[in-house]
């Protein structure tokens, strides 16, 4: 072989800056292009240097730790039962790395079999969009945006759920609960116009809810509604995801505040009077407001179990 192998006046300016042993196998490759040396001391019949790749090509950078080997070798001097321990090893580290990018690959097909076959039926569909518009509006849920929001719902549903393929439909609840959180954004929005028809706090909440079962018209959805609408007005130039962090801050703030629930409770029949004031009150319109009951007598899931109340931040 030329005496300028090495000589890296040679080589590509481009080569220097990679990965300095796949720099050397590029070096090698390059090389043997330009001097046509043979190479007797390789020992190893090209045949035995590739292996079939993901597919049927052969991978030509597949090749490397070999070749590198036979470079250490001819380097360290490396010959006989040395050299030859040498490419036992480097052919066994690269079947092990290729059986375990086969496996890997093998798990991937075998999960989007799952998800290609998989359908989350109706009656589950319904009961995520239910439980995600409960876990926004109920009065005893503390975060709209925590972390592991649709975890604590997967919980609460843990009896309708599909045990099976939890985590298709943790995704279908976390989409639920941003297609959701749009939809509260856009109407309460929409409700700050001066000609706004949902300007009082009863027509946007019958707004909100008019096409979902199981959500009753009382004053604490009425609190946690004119809780979002404070938010809108003050922090309705924050990008979506900046809102509702902000929205959970705030009312964290607030619940630190507060020795107890009761002083929670004041500041937000607080915000809801201020909110009545400015836009009108219930009772000036045309709809029925219920009473509060207890949580013990509600038997929507909007505020059942501890995971939909206490879903912090």
């Amino acid at each position: 072989m030329s005496n300028s192998f090495f000589d890296n006046s040679k080589i590509d300016p481009q080569l220097l800056a990679m990965d300095p042993a796949q720099r050397i196998l590029e070096q090698i490759q390059q090389r043997s292009r330009i001097d046509n040396d043979d190479d007797d001391d390789i020992g190893l019949p090209p045949s035995s240097n590739t292996f079939v790749g993901f597919g049927s090509q052969r991978s030509e950078t597949s090749t490397s730790l070999v070749t590198y080997g036979n470079l250490v070798k001819r380097r360290f001097g490396l010959k006989d039962q040395v050299g030859g321990e040498l490419d036992q090893f480097c052919q066994e580290r690269q079947v092990l790395l290729y059986a375990q990018l086969l496996q890997l690959n093998a798990r991937l097909k075998d999960n989007e079999k799952v998800d290609t076959h998989y359908t989350i039926p109706a009656v589950l569909e319904t009961s995520i969009k239910l439980y995600a518009i409960a876990y926004l509006l109920c009065h005893r849920t503390v975060a709209f945006r925590g972390s592991n929001a649709a975890s604590h719902i997967l919980n609460a549903m843990r009896e309708e759920s599909d045990a099976g393929h939890n985590n298709i439909v943790l995704r279908a609840v976390r989409d639920k609960l941003t297609y959701f959180r749009n939809v509260l954004k856009s109407k309460i929005k929409q409700s700050l116009k001066n000609a706004s028809s949902t300007r009082n706090i009863a027509s946007l909440a019958n707004a909100i809810i008019s096409k979902l079962d199981g959500i009753e018209v009382t004053l604490q959805l009425y609190m946690r509604i004119t809780y979002l609408r404070f938010c809108m007005v003050n922090y309705g130039t924050l990008s979506d995801d900046a809102f509702w962090i902000k929205a959970d801050q705030t009312l964290y703030a607030w619940q630190r505040a507060a020795d107890t629930q009761t002083e929670l409770s004041q500041i937000l029949s607080h915000v809801y009077h201020e909110d009545t004031v400015k836009y009108g009150k219930p009772e000036d319109t045309e709809y029925t407001t219920l009473p509060s009951r207890g949580a013990n007598h509600s038997r929507t899931p909007r505020c059942e179990g501890p995971a939909l109340q206490e879903a912090h931040v």
